[in-house]
């Protein structure tokens, strides 16, 4: 796919139709992206039965029985930072937090060897229970304690320099013929020659040419007569 993309970015670029395209979807793309700024809320996991699966990059997911949607707690970013032990004795999941975006799809390969396409979703806040010590342990995240009632998500930036990029391509582009025949212009003058040129269509003629004569030297004691 990435080679695809590639080959067609240079088709596009080839051409000055497909160059003028490429500012056009630039600022096109900017705009999109910056419209879907939205703010971010924080929602609990549905009601149900849920266990803990490690991750093989080393996240944890809580997942609810019967579904394939991993509820993903990336440890370094909570305080304290949970462990294999924090999970492995725990009696019982609380409370779970996670950010209400758009679920990424990636495909979860099982123990058996099979693949299960499934779904992710980020936790920002879980509680776990201890029948030991009878304690409930709360994990965070940085951005939940600083903003716990969501964020917003502004994207505006990111559009409108993507946007002012393709803004500033397209009006390059749009110049280039222009700069093009300019240039040839100023090439063509440099080797034009120097001096009057006669006009098109008038015979030229050149001096009739005069026979050479040798001048005539007396003879001592002749005298020169002209």
């Amino acid at each position: 796919m990435p080679y695809l993309l590639a080959r067609m970015s240079i088709l596009l670029l080839r051409s000055h139709v497909g160059r003028l395209a490429v500012g056009g979807l630039l600022i096109l793309g900017g705009i999109i992206y910056g419209l879907t700024s939205h703010h971010v809320n924080y929602v609990p996991v549905p009601q149900g039965k849920y266990h803990v699966t490690a991750m093989t990059d080393g996240t944890y997911g809580f997942v609810l029985d019967g579904t394939d949607t991993y509820y993903i707690v990336h440890p370094t970013d909570f305080n304290p930072v949970p462990d294999d032990n924090a999970f492995k004795n725990t009696d019982g999941i609380g409370e779970v937090l996670y950010k209400d975006e758009d679920p990424q799809s990636f495909v979860m390969h099982n123990d058996d060897g099979s693949q299960v396409n499934s779904q992710e979703l980020t936790v920002v806040s879980f509680t776990l229970t201890s029948s030991k010590d009878q304690k409930e342990y709360r994990f965070t995240t940085g951005d939940y304690l600083s903003h716990p009632d969501g964020f917003d998500d502004n994207r505006w930036p990111v559009g409108v320099l993507v946007a002012a990029l393709g803004l500033g391509l397209l009006g390059f582009f749009l110049m280039w013929p222009a700069m093009q025949a300019r240039r040839q212009q100023r090439q063509n003058r440099a080797f034009m020659p120097v001096g009057p040129q006669p006009v098109a269509g008038t015979p030229s003629f050149a001096p009739p040419s005069v026979p050479y004569v040798p001048p005539v030297i007396p003879e001592p004691g002749q005298e020169w007569r002209n």
